[in-house]
């Protein structure tokens, strides 16, 4: 069994689903703050312009892991409507 994650922290993985051509991340992962459980989606990309041209960096994007599950939910819940 897994051991839940430690506060402030987090992990990302390859994300072994990325299509081709779109705008898929990179990563994905999760990382807990203050108690919190969040989505983290990463992209790896190079600096276009100015004096940092041609670096590497990783943009990031949390979200709330309970956000996911609640838009789920909503979803599976137009199965019990009676029409």
């Amino acid at each position: 069994m897994a051991e839940p994650q430690k506060d402030m922290s987090g992990v990302l993985f390859k994300n072994g689903r990325r299509r081709d051509g779109k705008q898929d991340p990179h990563l994905q992962g999760s990382c807990t703050i203050n108690g919190q459980r969040y989505r983290i989606s990463a992209w790896t990309n190079t600096v276009q312009r100015g004096e940092r041209r041609g670096e590497k960096y990783v943009a990031l994007s949390f979200r709330s892991a309970e956000e996911r599950h609640g838009r789920e939910l909503a979803a599976g819940s137009d199965d019990e409507i009676p029409f």
